[in-house]
């Protein structure tokens, strides 16, 4: 059977609304990867929670129902399943008209136990690092059982999640669109902090740099926790600080090009950082607390980036006095050669049609 004739079904995060820009960087993954497949001649159907928008070129099937709570803010040893959730009524609805392959993108035990209920083959995008037990135990189970049907980012994600054998994982990589970021060889006097607006993403750390080296911090993204946010508007002066809003990816490529640095200071495990490439892509380089993902990105190109030991803010606001060492162009030559679109397409449909039947 050729691509024109299967269908492949999507299973959006379920923690946001698909277009909202609070479910991270999975959003613009779930886009890319279905217009990668529609480009093949696949069918593709996005079953996303009611609300969502999206501009990828697939169809979508919005399901009523309530939103999952996000990872960081549950124990590691949670283990409650919301009956009446979104993500059982998508898996409900999907098992009633079957695709050819279902793609899954939640990190949730239930979406991962879809590929022992569904009678087709399901794969699972794993874009963040270990932070629930029964998802590490699932990852377990379905990787032993349907080998290369579990996909993430890369080794320095995997290797947090304990015992698990790696050469049962299929890793995708990352990409970005080159074709419009803006590549400039001389910055303007700020920094960039970009990321959803949340306690484990560290911004007041991005703050106190700014605060300290005297630079202006040109904030972007979504404001996920309100009341974080707002002690942070009270603790810090206004002039240090220009918060942007959530930003398309031409809009950010625009605003981030002329920036010193991008300061990354994420305080969780970050698996990859999709921020850190769309910097380095218009000349910027990346100051980042050291985690699986910075270390996966950075580590071992001194010329494109600083690593920091998490909550060294010492250490984070010395580095200000290295960035002039950085060179940009090797940042944008980089990613143009390690983070290739050519390189993620081929692997991306070598884990489809490994899978296929």
């Amino acid at each position: 059977m050729s691509a024109s004739q299967k269908r492949i079904s999507i299973i959006s995060t379920a923690v946001s609304m698909l277009g909202s820009g609070k479910g991270g960087g999975v959003e613009r993954e779930i886009e890319r990867f279905a217009d990668l497949l529609n480009s093949e001649g696949y069918e593709v159907v996005i079953y996303c929670p009611t609300g969502s928008h999206t501009t990828a070129n697939a169809k979508t099937v919005t399901v009523e129902g309530s939103l999952e709570d996000y990872v960081q803010y549950k124990a590691f040893d949670d283990e409650k399943i919301a009956t009446s959730s979104v993500l059982s009524n998508i898996i409900m609805e999907l098992n009633k008209d079957l695709p050819d392959l279902v793609l899954n993108f939640s990190y949730d035990w239930l979406a991962l136990y879809s590929s022992f209920i569904f009678k087709c083959p399901v794969l699972h995008y794993i874009s963040l690092c270990s932070h629930l037990k029964n998802v590490n135990e699932m990852i377990l189970k379905i990787s032993d059982q349907f080998p290369r049907s579990i996909g993430m980012l890369n080794k320095e994600q995997m290797k947090t999640f304990p015992g698990l054998n790696t050469d049962n994982i299929f890793e995708i990589g990352c990409v970005i669109d080159m074709s419009f970021r803006k590549f400039e060889p001389v910055s303007d006097n700020f920094v960039n902090w970009i990321g959803r607006i949340s306690p484990e993403k560290g911004l007041e750390d991005a703050l106190l740099y700014a605060e300290k080296n005297n630079v202006k911090l040109k904030i972007a993204g979504v404001v996920q926790d309100e009341a974080y946010w707002n002690k942070l508007k009270e603790r810090f002066s206004s002039e240090i600080f220009e918060y942007k809003g959530y930003l398309s990816s031409e809009e950010l490529s625009e605003e981030i090009s002329k920036g010193q640095a991008t300061i990354f200071t994420p305080k969780w495990n970050e698996a990859f950082g999709l921020i850190m490439l769309e910097s380095l892509a218009c000349g910027v380089p990346v100051i980042a607390y050291d985690s699986p993902g910075t270390r996966f990105v950075l580590g071992g190109h001194e010329e494109i980036g600083i690593l920091i030991h998490v909550n060294d803010v010492d250490g984070l606001c010395q580095a200000h006095n290295q960035i002039y060492a950085l060179d940009r162009k090797s940042c944008r030559e980089y990613v143009e050669t390690e983070f290739s679109e050519e390189k993620w397409r081929k692997n991306v449909l070598q884990w489809i049609n490994e899978q296929m039947i």
